[in-house]
């Protein structure tokens, strides 16, 4: 496992490299998502044939396709975050990645309630 941090690190640096890394994860888990949803697709077709459940899955892969594309524009300025010498600078990429997570957070809910539903409807 690659060391992420070293002794001589400031905070600063490694909030940032923190960041990113959570960052990483995000889309990755996102990309994940994407598979998920055309596999629920499938499986909507096969076994339930419901319009208003074919919606939702499009619904939520086009919310996680705005969800994804803010995250990989997020990526490209956290470059400039390295950059940042004043408080203010490091409380905005510091708020702005606290909008990012929660945007993140609350797209993964939505998901884990459709798959709940899902699953229900289609042991009933």
């Amino acid at each position: 496992m690659k060391e992420l941090f070293y002794k001589h690190d400031d905070e600063s640096f490694i909030r940032k490299r923190k960041d990113k890394e959570e960052l990483i994860n995000w889309t990755n888990h996102l990309e994940f998502i994407i598979n998920e949803l055309n596999l629920f697709l499938k499986i909507e077709k096969r076994l339930l044939n419901k319009t208003e459940v074919n919606k939702t899955i499009n619904d939520l892969r086009n919310q996680n396709a705005i969800v994804l594309k803010n995250l990989y524009r997020y990526d490209i300025s956290l470059n400039n975050s390295i950059e940042c010498d004043t408080v203010d600078c490091d409380t905005f990429y510091l708020s702005t990645h606290e909008k990012n997570r929660q945007e993140y957070l609350n797209f993964v809910e939505k998901v884990h309630l459709f798959k709940m539903n899902f699953y229900r409807m289609i042991l009933d």
